[in-house]
């Protein structure tokens, strides 16, 4: 790349420094010598032509590569350490990584290539005239002050942007995830005044960052002009005084229109590249973060006790747990009225949540105290996910190894009832917009899913709350005939189902 940048540059100033050659020529009235040279200038231009775009292109694609490298370390970051704010990765994995595609990326590529062509520039008017070099470099000199100037207020318009374009994606999840409850008391009027205010915010420090944009684009552009004007009035003095050619000093003029082309772009490319620097250094620190995903020292764990455990909400509400253990292959039904924190015991359980007080314990299969891998414990949330792909990829987690085990698994839950209504069975594709399976469907895909990886300890919220409840008594009975550890929430079983549970445990407000 870096040689390809440099050939397509000499070529591109030797074009401009060869028309003094044709020009030349024509003063002395001499026709096999102009057309000679004209054709040399000629295919001069059209070879630095296909190298400059031949470079571009190898530059897009080196730069979609590298992208594409970057995003993938990023979502590795995201993965290990656990992150929880979609609108940070949302806002990092597209408009930052555009950002820095178009202000840090291309505007390195556009400052390296007009570097060595305004080197090459310099050094073909030295071959015209020696007295240039002292005009050109005072030219250059103010020029490249103007990005050093700009430099502090572009960083801070770029990342103030960055941050409320997350704020605007947040805002947005934040009332869009309550559309159900804004339509139902139809509340159409404060979503759009909320989302308005929010795009006005990000619209006004977009506009800011552009005009200031377009002002220190035109600093730029009436520094580069005087200094066009300081470089024909030299050129014109020095032909004047029979110093050059008229062919050398058309070639002069025509070099530091292509000098002052580059400063300008270079100056321009360090404006943005610099505008980058606080975005730069947050994700670098991104990638800088050590990975919290420690499989060393860790083991599966199959049973727990909790001790004197409680969790302290945002708006300040307490709930505190009653202290109890499961043993390793237990059956346990959590019951309770909505908000006495039966979700939230099972976040506590997986470290999601901090506890305000008390601790939960694991031990191993042995009954000895771990500390335990939490990535190894079952766990079906109410809320579980779907991806885009088949049933099939649901199940196994996209694991080819785990193909021939899905279908015992969903004849165990008599989940392959419903793969026969379905077009494909196990390869349908999953439609996350269009909704193809049931709740209930939906359900059993996720139980297969918990089933297939065959944990010691399983965490079931609600798991099947959207199954009718023959098909429920006789799923729950299959899945406790397992010699797993399970503790099971859920609302109005029948007797006879909850029955089935080794124990029950009732959770009340404010009861230890």
């Amino acid at each position: 790349m870096s040689f390809l940048i440099i050939i397509s540059a000499a070529f591109a100033t030797l074009a401009d420094y060869w028309i003094r050659y044709p020009l030349d020529a024509i003063a002395q009235k001499n026709l096999k010598l102009f057309v000679t040279n004209l054709i040399l200038n000629l295919s001069i231009g059209i070879v630095s032509a296909v190298l400059v775009n031949i470079t571009a292109l190898l530059f897009k694609i080196h730069l979609q590569s590298y992208i594409h490298q970057l995003r993938e370390k990023l979502v590795k970051h995201f993965y290990y350490n656990k992150a929880t704010d979609v609108n940070l990765m949302q806002n990092t994995l597209a408009n930052n990584l555009k950002i820095l595609s178009s202000n840090y990326a291309q505007a390195a590529f556009m400052i390296a290539k007009n570097v060595v062509v305004l080197l090459f520039s310099i050094y073909f008017s030295i071959q015209i005239h020696w007295s240039l070099l002292p005009l050109f470099a005072g030219c250059l000199l103010i020029c490249t002050l103007a990005p050093y100037l700009l430099r502090n207020k572009l960083s801070s318009l770029t990342e103030n942007l960055t941050q409320k374009n997350e704020q605007y994606l947040r805002d947005t999840s934040h009332w869009f995830g309550g559309l159900a409850e804004l339509k139902r008391y139809d509340a159409k009027a404060k979503l759009s005044s909320e989302l308005s205010k929010s795009g006005e915010q990000l619209e006004e420090i977009n506009v800011k960052r552009t005009t200031f944009n377009q002002l220190a684009d035109g600093l730029n552009e009436m520094i580069n002009i005087f200094a066009q004007v300081g470089i024909s009035i030299g050129t014109g003095l020095l032909f004047f005084n029979h110093l050059i050619s008229f062919g050398a000093a058309t070639a002069a003029v025509s070099l530091a229109f292509v000098i002052f082309y580059s400063v300008n772009a270079i100056t321009e490319g360090l404006t943005q590249f610099n505008s980058t620097h606080a975005l730069n250094q947050k994700l670098l620190g991104m990638l800088q973060e050590p990975q919290t995903k420690l499989t060393q020292h860790l083991q599966v764990p199959t049973c727990f006790a909790i001790s004197d455990l409680s969790f302290e909400y945002a708006d300040g509400e307490v709930i505190k747990y009653p202290d109890f253990n499961v043993k390793m292959g237990e059956k346990v039904l959590i019951t309770g009225d909505s908000g006495v924190g039966k979700s939230t015991l099972f976040r506590l359980l997986l470290a999601e949540l901090s506890p305000k007080t008390g601790k939960i314990t694991y031990f191993d299969q042995a009954g000895k105290l771990i500390l335990p891998d939490l990535e190894r414990v079952g766990y079906i949330a109410q809320d579980a996910k779907l991806f885009p792909s088949s049933i099939k990829n649901n199940i196994t987690m996209f694991n080819s190894k785990l193909d021939s085990k899905v279908m015992p698994i969903s004849e165990k839950l008599g989940f392959n009832r419903d793969l026969a209504t379905l077009p494909a069975g196990l390869d349908t594709e999953i439609d996350l917009d269009h909704d193809n399976l049931s709740g209930g469907q939906k359900q059993k895909v996720i139980l297969a899913r918990s089933e297939i990886y065959e944990s010691k300890l399983l965490l079931l919220d609600e798991a099947t709350s959207s199954i009718d409840a023959g098909a429920s008594h006789e799923i729950i009975a299959k899945l406790l005939q397992s010699k797993k550890t399970i503790v099971m929430i859920a609302h109005n079983l029948p007797e006879t189902t909850r029955k089935m549970f080794d124990k029950e445990i009732h959770l009340r407000k404010g009861v230890d």
